[in-house]
């Protein structure tokens, strides 16, 4: 193994650039972790660390996890309910059309593409916080 100092990296820096770093580090990685299962815990910690953060950056207890996920659930299953009852009735007339429900006044927005949906949602829900359920009129309803 080559040891090198402080001055010498810095040298091979100026001469190779930034790249000497990356490898000296990762040599030096290589050398000090020889089990790489300890390091892929590690990165899989990571992952389920930043996947459970709220907005703020925060880590939500498992408690609130399953309380959010509860109120989706719950949330689609009334979206799911009122676009079963309008299904039938506008399944020929708009076949393949977007539809937007609103689970709360048993309202709904229709329109052929996503985008002018989108800009009908926006145009009637201008406060800004709304919660609709988007599907498609066809069979599957996806």
């Amino acid at each position: 193994m080559v040891t090198l100092s402080i001055s010498k990296i810095h040298d091979l820096k100026k001469i190779v650039g930034k790249n000497i770093t990356v490898i000296m580090l990762s040599l030096l990685n290589r050398h000090t972790t020889n089990d790489w299962s300890k390091n892929k815990w590690k990165y899989q910690q990571k992952r389920l660390h930043l996947k459970n953060l709220n907005r703020f950056g925060r880590v939500l207890p498992p408690k609130e996890i399953a309380r959010r996920k509860a109120a989706r659930a719950e949330f689609g299953d009334r979206c799911r309910a009122v676009f079963e009852k309008l299904r039938p009735q506008l399944r020929e007339q708009y076949y393949n059309w977007f539809i937007a429900v609103d689970p709360d006044c048993d309202e709904y927005l229709i329109d052929p593409s996503l985008e002018g949906l989108v800009g009908k949602i926006r145009a009637r829900y201008q406060e800004g916080l709304v919660k609709l359920t988007t599907y498609r009129l066809n069979e599957t309803a996806k």
